[in-house]
């Protein structure tokens, strides 16, 4: 699938450009019968859950074929739409969502995880906090997905989740071997040292050991939940679905630049709140804050004359540099969020306090786009300029005045938003035209190198 082509939108972030250029199709031909559907089946009947609970853990766990991709997580919410169906359960669950949008966008739509990909639980259909499970059941719970598993005997299997056991001792065995497919911890990579290997190895009964290759992931819920307005969590969860496709093709190829966003998101996710912040003050501040990042990081680029004259290379380098379309996704995600919280509502006694909020930020965005009006009106005439101006008119549309004794400007939460994504979405498109034309530089002034050797060497004396 040409880039161009590709999507720009996945887990409602516009992707890094990078990142894009790893989504490929993945072949999807699969046929030796696997055992793990019907395994995972019988363990809910031990467990006399409901028809319909069985039947959708069931279909998430399959196809029943051995190979392909397999993703192990934590446990299942305690309250799915079972009755509901597999798709509405997939709907209703962040996680399982995020996890269907990555591998439906990574893989080109060829991969569906309703049909193509095994989701099963390290703990599956045991949804109690786990520090109120019997060791017994822990131990027989972690055994029957360590089964689930080896009977599937994926080609490459997406450590998403860790199950995190209260009073842990150092012998305890409770887990058996379904450590090994556990995450290691959010941007560590299986294979950067040797206590990491990719594969690892499990008895599974007379059959020997098993043999699975590794990627290292992190719960969904870390990016969609509790840093619900930090995008580098989403490239990297879409990253590391590309990584999971690109080890099953065989041709996954780790860059420098993807250590980098591992970083970032190491540094960020320390420490994990409590729970996800879910007050309209808190996404407030984060806002504006956006906006004053935005206008500090864009400015200089519209405004700085030599930028006009700049190689694609340069270019390419002073923007990215930048973060401007991070930023631009963050605030995105930002704006969404007030957007639900403002949909959700709130309790009386805080109504005075977020409508005053909710002006403060109609205020704040007026007078962000008017100064980034300003400032393009002034600057430079490049590419990147023009596509600022056209994003700061449509984030200007979003806001409304209210007719009134006094001017009072309404905003437009989840349309603010998905003008930003168009602005983030435009700057990556410029980024990646950006590196396509720094990288044709570079492979010319090497044709160029090769050509002038090949010259120096040549015999240009006539022949007698």
């Amino acid at each position: 699938m040409a880039l161009e082509t590709q999507p720009k939108v996945c887990l409602g972030v516009a992707v890094d450009h990078r990142i894009r250029r790893l989504f490929k199709p993945v072949l999807n031909d699969l046929t030796e019968r696997s055992e793990h559907t019907s395994r995972i089946e019988a363990r809910g009947r031990s467990l006399k859950r409901s028809r319909e609970e069985i039947q959708v853990t069931t279909q998430l766990a399959g196809p029943a074929v051995k190979g392909g991709i397999a993703i192990a997580l934590q446990q299942p919410r305690h309250n799915h739409p079972f009755e509901k169906g597999l798709d509405a359960v997939i709907e209703n669950c962040e996680t399982l969502n995020a996890l269907c949008d990555i591998f439906t966008k990574v893989s080109c739509e060829t991969l569906d995880i309703r049909t193509d990909i095994t989701v099963v639980d390290l703990l599956p259909y045991v949804s109690e906090d786990v520090a109120k499970i019997g060791n017994a059941k822990l131990r027989e719970s972690f055994r029957a997905s360590v089964q689930v598993i080896c009977d599937k005997e994926p080609d490459v299997l997406l450590c998403a989740g860790r199950v995190w056991l209260p009073k842990v001792g150092k012998f305890d065995n409770r887990k058996g071997d379904a450590w090994k497919f556990e995450s290691v911890g959010l941007g560590k990579t299986f294979g950067s040292t040797r206590k990491l290997p990719v594969t690892a190895r499990v008895r599974h009964g007379e059959r020997g050991f098993v043999s699975i290759r590794r990627v290292n992931g992190f719960h969904p819920s870390h990016a969609m939940n509790y840093h619900a307005h930090a995008s580098v969590l989403r490239q990297l969860q879409i990253l590391i679905g590309a990584e999971t496709c690109g080890m099953l093709r065989g041709d996954w190829e780790d860059k420098e630049w993807m250590d980098g966003l591992r970083r970032s998101c190491q540094n960020l996710s320390r420490p994990l709140p409590a729970s996800p912040p879910k007050y309209l003050p808190y996404y407030k501040e984060l806002y504006s804050e956006a906006l004053l990042d935005l206008q500090n990081y864009a400015n200089p680029l519209i405004s700085d004359p030599r930028l006009a004259k700049r190689s694609p290379g340069a270019l390419y380098e002073t923007l990215l540099s930048s973060s401007l379309s991070g930023i631009c996704n963050d605030t995105t995600l930002i704006l969404h969020q007030m957007s639900r919280l403002q949909h959700r509502g709130w309790p009386d006694s805080v109504t005075r306090k977020n409508e005053a909020i909710l002006k403060e930020a109609a205020t704040d965005t007026l007078q962000f786009t008017e100064n980034l009006l300003r400032a393009v009106k002034q600057g430079n005439d490049t590419r990147l300029a023009k596509i600022i101006r056209r994003g700061a008119k449509s984030i200007l549309q979003r806001v409304t005045v209210r007719s009134g004794k006094l001017s009072e400007y309404e905003l437009d939460l989840s349309g603010a938003g998905d003008a930003f994504l168009e602005l983030a979405m435009n700057i990556e498109t410029l980024l990646s035209d950006l590196l396509l034309g720094k990288e044709e530089a570079l492979s010319a002034l090497g044709q160029e190198e090769v050509l002038s050797s090949m010259m120096g060497k040549m015999n240009l004396a006539p022949q007698l």
